[in-house]
């Protein structure tokens, strides 16, 4: 899957100015940890290149069908006013308090954690 992600930012990559070049070695990234798919729809390639680096994209049509906020969704402040929807303070609340229900931190290996408790204490007696 690496190589195959490679070799696709070398071939959708090419000719491309440097800020589509950086975004797509950015998504190429992505897809090899497996959090996304690169294709000429989901890089909007055209998209950067039009805008460029000193505009936005939320005014482009490729950004308005593909992305979707986690909190707050399309809807304006009046409208989530009259429906009673909750804030997005208290949806982004609740998103981390799912997150942290589930998150275990992963363990280091020994050896690793003995080298960063060297170098606190190295710091912490500096410090002193």
């Amino acid at each position: 899957m690496k190589e195959e992600s490679i070799k696709k930012f070398m071939k959708l990559s090419s000719g491309e100015s440097e800020l589509a070049k950086q975004s797509i070695e950015e998504a190429a990234r992505f897809e090899i940890i497996g959090e996304v798919k690169i294709n000429d729809v989901t890089l909007a390639v055209d998209v950067i290149n039009k805008v460029g680096p000193t505009d936005h994209y939320l005014n482009q049509k490729h950004t308005k069908e593909w992305w979707f906020p986690k909190i707050g969704g399309r809807i304006g402040l009046d409208a989530r006013l009259k429906g009673n929807k909750k804030n997005i303070v208290y949806q982004a609340k609740e998103i981390a308090e799912k997150i942290l229900e589930k998150y275990y931190p992963k363990l280091l290996f020994s050896d690793v954690q003995k080298e960063i408790d060297e170098i606190i204490e190295s710091y912490t007696k500096m410090l002193s």
